[in-house]
């Protein structure tokens, strides 16, 4: 077999004929050549070197889009976690500031409650309304235990035959608890003094 050695009219690198053999690609710059033995010619074919830069061009735009657009997904995804861990810091902020406020009140509410009680005032654990409905004997106790030292009763004796058996309250049960001649909530503070007045039926 018989090598024609010569180089490539394209980029000039080396390249070789096997005899018989009418065209040979360039192995650096891939571009086809045609030798034509009758009239010594050498004609260089472009259009696949044309063809290979077109595809690669086109691969490197798909590449550069591809890249782009998973940079604009990671953004995407960062902002999304950024926004929530935002709204987790909000709410956790939230919890420490409802927190602190409780705290802040439970210590201020235990420091008056000392305060009022070491200047000999009563607590009233339940308020005029928490009281109705109850037993009047078991109220008035439980506010002489408390430390109350002026407590009325009232019977307004206003069940009489059978409104006993058809009103929801009963008997013995309170219809009003004033303090100092004024209903009250929950936790109010008096002086032992004060006046209660228990009005049951």
């Amino acid at each position: 077999m018989k090598l024609e050695s010569m180089k490539c009219p394209e980029c000039n690198s080396p390249i070789s004929f096997e005899n018989g053999q009418d065209y040979v690609f360039c192995s650096h710059c891939g571009v086809q050549i045609f030798k034509n033995d009758e009239t010594q010619k050498i004609v260089v074919n472009k259009v696949i070197r044309k063809i290979d830069e077109a595809r690669i061009k086109e691969a490197e735009v798909k590449k550069e889009i591809r890249t782009k657009e998973i940079e604009q997904e990671d953004r995407k995804d960062r902002r999304k976690y950024k926004s929530i861990f935002v709204k987790i810091g909000i709410v956790l902020a939230l919890i420490i500031v409802i927190f602190s406020a409780y705290g802040i009140w439970k210590i201020y509410d235990y420091f008056n409650e000392q305060k009022m009680l070491s200047q000999g005032m009563i607590r009233v654990p339940n308020s005029s309304i928490g009281y109705q409905a109850q037993n009047y004997e078991v109220v008035k106790k439980q506010l002489e235990e408390l430390g109350f030292v002026d407590i009325e009763t009232i019977d307004l004796n206003d069940l009489k035959g059978w409104q006993k058996y058809v009103v929801t309250v009963g008997e013995n049960d309170i219809q009003s608890v004033t303090i100092a001649g004024k209903e009250f909530k929950r936790g109010s503070y008096f002086k032992p003094t004060d006046k209660v007045i228990i009005s049951y039926h």
